[in-house]
């Protein structure tokens, strides 16, 4: 019984304490700048930071360009010309047509 009442008596002094107690209030223009920062976030965050450093930029560009030039020079080398040439004479081999330039032996 005794820790039972004076368990309450700490529990009504601790809410006399909370009920005297004012409300903090902000200072002045906080809403207003609070508003203006998310604002700028919202508008800024479209990419991360890190992807627009220009070491990145440059460095990603360097990549593309090399693989295009690697692209291009793997194709020239296989000779595409050939193959086609090949495909249009078994082509026309198939459906009996003659084509200048091939042999259709």
């Amino acid at each position: 019984m005794k820790n039972t009442d004076r368990t309450e008596r700490k529990v009504e002094q601790t809410l006399k304490v909370l009920d005297d107690m004012q409300m903090a209030e902000p200072k002045p223009f906080f809403y207003t700048r609070l508003q203006a920062r998310m604002q700028k976030q919202t508008e800024r965050e479209v990419l991360p930071k890190w992807v627009m450093k220009p070491a990145l930029i440059w460095s990603g560009l360097a990549i593309i360009i090399l693989l295009n030039f690697g692209m291009a020079i793997n194709y020239s080398k296989k000779g595409s010309y050939g193959r086609n040439e090949q495909n249009a004479g078994s082509f026309a081999q198939e459906y009996g047509l003659t084509i200048d330039g091939l042999d259709s032996n």
